[in-house]
């Protein structure tokens, strides 16, 4: 590079037509090569120069490096990585050093990256992860630690330790391979190249795991190789947060996926563009390709943005930002997957199956998650073939589209051998399955989803079918304990049943790759070397875990008692909570839902009694706890409780075998909390309320029924529930008359304030009025006290929000514009964060005018999550909802109770939990 020459990675592993055809594409002029892979390099058909020791004996002592002039210019191309193209041709992206410098210096502060670090080379060379483990180790000052091939791929952790390596870089597929209590070396961990799991994040960042920060790491090629980083264990927890984007190096921008001339709002999804100096020149030799991600000066773009910045690369990840200018990313908006930190082009696989099995058959590859494996995340690659269309799929039932006559049978293995040519091993679908015709969409596109569903579908006997391997009957059985002993590495490694792995079983065959093999290694020298199962989960243990737990936290020993038409929260010191164990015949789920829905049916609500209960499924005796379910009342916690209970629940799970373990002290009770929080500048509250609301009136969303018992006209009753439809246009920031001042506005305020800004219009377009009050839900936890974060309970509440619609600022009395709207509702929320636990009957009583039984006409929740985190917080809590009355001393006054159950559930295994 210094000599003013560009370079490009290949890997011996990679197969040889590969590497003939990128250095065709690259016109490489010369192969440098270790004496080791000089045979390979030779067959390239390029000058092959072998770095050997009599080669490095004819230099003589090295130059005076002080006098070495760099024929190089920061413009000059530094490198190429290859990545995977549509029509099955590699693309060659193209960096610059000036690029890459600017990526490298900007790394070293988020990367966490120094003098100090010895970071192990892993990446293969074949992709632009290498380049961070040489150049910017390099760069940063840092150490280069090389293992040797065979301790790469057999015996990484005794590498690491060897090399006394405390930085290092890999995928979360071979993260997941490595104990963390295996490398006690490692200061830095960069999960990079896909996406991260919870359970894979919490494995390397739970108590116990070692004073080391973990990172997750994120870039295309095409931007250098880093966009962003995010220290999990110094900001953002989440699996899938990427953090903020390297400061003064490249910047980000969500737009719409399907028009990049619309850009999005914080909050919202979209794809990502990266804009820079760390862009790439594009792609070699292919102007058109380049155009297509290489966009310029988009509509939306800064006007006073520098000529060299009106570049932007669209990198076809579907991300949202946060409101701290974080990034969290959801997949791919085109057909490019990641496998084990990989990005593979699906089309690219077509091309060449299509090589291999001829024109007869249509060919759709899918990355499936199928329910195979222990790992939510794993997936696989899987062909599909058919000779004709069709698009009726309503007519056929998703397991009889397989055809499994001898027609439709190819030559699975004999397939797999010849793509082992023209593949990388992790391209090469682990199975084949033949349709009876391929589906497609009204439009005549491939019907995508419609195989994603069908992959639901397969099983592990459909799979085994379908994947070349060794039929499950017939095979040459097991005969010494020998191997039994492969057959069972094979069995965990892959996931199958014993009984369909034999003598002659290939690996590979079987759904095999690299990784599954380290794995496997991995199992292996654990087997040999005294490896012990961690004790299962007896029945006494969790019953101290369940005790723990109820002893710490007030609120679950907590009930609700009526007194002077007041609700009290009563917590008791001696409260047993009932702890039941279950044996489950069906399975586990089935016993769940079970036992939740008897609960409900057959169990009275009675809420003066505490709501706290355990119960324990076990298989088949009390020795071995699989499941535990904590039922409690939404009137015990909120949503930050749930992630206090989680959090301890887990620590005791990872520390049970430990005598005396325990949390550490609380520093706050939730009565404390509450009286702190409802007494602290208890006036300054009052006065606040009292300010905001003065003039205000609580606007009359349904009237009362007339006389004749006639529901008002402009309302119908759908289902029990009164509706009203009305028109009204919220927030169309596209046409709204706010200017560009207002829209400039929306950047600082949250999706919270634009929901609350519609909802205002609504209501006042519903009542006629210009002056609306509705209730909003409080965090509550906002308070300066620092044990907030530890409280268990429910912190919540409901407070007023007042939208005035109309301004007579300046003399005039005009309406607001929807920009100038959203400002006041973002500054009101701000200012009355301090005063949200003085609560609304208080407020009420203390602050307005109104009738002290006055009660707000609605209330706005607004829940900012996305699917995926509704869908993990429905794994692990299953509200209900059930009614009940207690009666006070007035035998008039009754209150109305909501007891909505949720039900906690941790899944107990024999060796990590869930």
């Amino acid at each position: 590079m210094k000599a003013g020459n560009a370079y490009v990675g290949l890997s011996a592993e990679t197969p040889l037509s590969f590497l003939q055809e990128c250095s065709c594409i690259a016109d490489v002029p010369l192969i440098i090569t270790s004496p080791q892979q000089k045979h390979l390099a030779e067959k390239i058909g390029r000058p092959v120069l072998v770095l050997d020791q009599d080669l490095l004996g004819t230099l003589g002592s090295p130059a005076n490096i002080a006098d070495f002039t760099s024929p190089a210019i920061p413009s000059d191309l530094a490198y190429l990585v290859f990545t995977s193209g549509s029509t099955g041709v590699p693309k060659a992206v193209m960096t610059e050093h000036r690029a890459y410098v600017t990526d490298a210096l900007a790394q070293q502060q988020s990367a966490l990256l120094d003098a100090a670090s010895r970071v192990l080379h892993f990446a293969s060379y074949n992709f632009d992860a290498t380049n961070f483990d040489i150049l910017s180790t390099l760069i940063a000052g840092g150490t280069i630690c090389v293992p040797s091939e065979f301790d790469r791929i057999n015996r990484l952790a005794g590498a690491i330790n060897d090399l006394g390596a405390n930085f290092l870089g890999v995928t979360a597929t071979l993260a997941q391979t490595l104990d963390p209590d295996d490398v006690p070396l490692l200061k830095v961990v960069i999960l990079c190249g896909e996406a991260n799991s919870t359970e894979l994040v919490h494995k390397w960042t739970r108590p116990g795991a070692g004073p080391r920060d973990v990172i997750n790491g994120y870039g295309p090629s095409e931007a250098s190789c880093a966009f962003s980083y995010n220290v999990y264990t110094r900001q953002s927890p989440r699996a899938n947060n990427v953090g903020r984007a390297l400061e003064g190096a490249c910047w980000g921008w969500v737009v719409n996926p399907d028009n990049h001339s619309q850009l999005l709002p914080v909050g919202a999804k979209g794809e990502l563009l990266i804009q820079g100096p760390t862009l790439s020149r594009g792609y070699l030799n292919e102007p058109e390709k380049t155009a297509k991600v290489f966009i310029e000066s988009p509509a939306w773009l800064p006007a006073k943005t520098a000529p060299q910045l009106r570049r932007l690369y669209k990198t076809g990840d579907l991300v949202r930002q946060l409101p701290d200018q974080s990034y969290e990313v959801y997949g791919r908006i085109d057909t490019q997957v990641k496998l084990n930190g990989q990005r593979i082009e699906l089309g690219e696989i077509e091309h060449k199956i299509s090589q291999v099995l001829g024109d007869n058959f249509i060919i759709a590859v899918e990355a499936l998650s199928l329910p195979l494996h222990e790992q939510e995340d794993s997936k696989v690659l899987v062909a599909f073939y058919a000779s004709i269309i069709g698009s009726h799929q309503k007519d056929i039932s998703m397991p009889h589209l397989i055809d499994r006559g001898e027609s439709a049978a190819i030559d699975i293995q004999g397939a797999k051998t010849k793509l082992a040519g023209l593949l990388k091993a992790i391209a090469i679908p682990q199975a084949f399955i033949p349709l009876s015709f391929m589906p497609v969409t009204i439009q005549g596109k491939l019907d995508r989803r419609f195989l994603q569903a069908l992959g639901k579908h397969l099983d592990r006997t459909t799979m085994a079918a379908f994947s070349g391997a060794v039929p499950s009957e017939g095979g040459d059985p097991i005969r010494t304990e020998s191997e039994r002993a492969v057959q069972t590495l094979f069995s965990q490694s892959l996931h199958l049943d014993s009984e369909s792995i034999f003598r002659d079983s290939d690996f590979f065959a079987l759904g095999g790759d690299s990784i599954k093999a380290i794995k496997m290694v991995s199992l292996a020298r654990k087997l040999g070397f005294n490896f012990v199962v961690p004790a299962p989960f007896d029945e006494e243990t969790v019953r101290q875990m369940c005790g723990h737990l109820t002893e710490r936290h007030a609120t679950l020993r907590t009930s609700f008692m009526a007194h002077r038409r007041t609700l009290y929260q009563v917590a008791s010191k001696s409260f047993q909570p009932p702890i039941r164990t279950h044996l489950h015949l069906r399975s586990i789920a089935e016993t769940t839902d079970s036992l939740m829905e008897d609960d409900l049916q057959c169990r009275v609500v009675d809420m003066t009694q505490p709501q706290t209960a355990f119960e324990l499924l076990s298989h088949n005796d009390a020795t071995r706890i699989e499941r535990l379910i904590i039922r409690i009342s939404a009137a015990q916690y909120d949503g930050h409780s749930v992630a206090i209970l989680g959090r301890e629940m887990n620590f005791f799970i990872d520390n049970f075998k430990h005598d005396n373990i325990k949390l550490r002290e609380l520093k706050g009770s939730y009565a404390a909390y509450l009286h702190h929080a409802r007494t602290m500048e208890l006036e300054q509250g009052v006065e606040y309320w009292r300010s905001l609301l003065a003039g205000a009136e609580m606007p009359e969303i349904t009237k009362r029924k007339s006389s004749s018992g006639n529901t008002p006209s402009n309302l119908d009753f759908v289902d029990g529930v009164l509706v009203s439809m009305i028109e009204t246009r919220l927030l169309d920031l596209a046409t709204t008359n706010s200017g560009a001042a207002s829209t400039g506005s929306l950047a600082g305020s949250t999706r919270a304030t634009i929901v609350k800004t519609a909802w205002a219009l609504t209501l006042a377009e519903l009542t006629g009025r210009d002056d609306v009050v509705f209730a909003s839900t409080g965090w509550g936890r906002n308070n300066a006290v620092e044990f907030a974060q530890d409280v268990m309970g429910s912190c919540t509440s409901h407070i007023p929000t007042r939208a005035e619609l109309k301004t007579c600022a300046g003399g005039s009395n005009r309406r607001l514009t929807y920009g100038e709207l959203v400002e006041q509702l973002q500054a009101q929320h701000i200012a009355s964060m301090r005063f949200e636990n003085i609560g609304a009957t208080a407020i009420v009583e203390k602050c307005t005018p109104w009738n002290r039984w006055t009660r707000f006409s609605s209330l706005l929740i607004f829940q900012g999550w996305t699917s995926r985190r509704r869908n993990e917080v429905a794994a692990m809590v299953k509200p209900t909802k059930s009614t009940l009355r207690l009666r006070s001393k007035s035998p008039r006054s009754w209150t109305l109770v909501t007891a909505r159950m949720s039900y906690c559930m941790w899944s107990l295994s024999a060796t990590k939990h869930g």
